[in-house]
């Protein structure tokens, strides 16, 4: 899907740290055996997003909005500092 949409070789390719021993490698195997290119010049994985303790994916792509972060009392900037302290 990856190289359908946005060609054969990537800058960056962001995951989550749930993204363990072998999808990765699997992933560059698959890809570079296709296209014959390096797949991916740098890799990310970032920690998960939580919402009231569980993880975004689980509870049912619950989505943090600026309005209700707004209604709750808290600001732009307290929002992004906590989207961005997470390791």
């Amino acid at each position: 899907m990856a190289t359908a949409l946005l060609g054969d070789e990537l800058d960056l390719h962001c995951g989550g740290v749930d993204n363990i021993f072998p999808h990765h490698e699997a992933e560059i195997a698959q890809t570079e055996s296709c296209t014959g290119h390096k797949f991916v010049r740098y890799w990310l994985h970032g920690a998960h997003l939580m919402v009231d303790g569980q993880k975004m994916s689980e509870v049912g792509w619950k989505l943090l909005h600026a309005a209700r972060s707004a209604r709750e009392g808290y600001t732009g900037r307290e929002v992004r500092f906590a989207l961005l302290r997470v390791n």
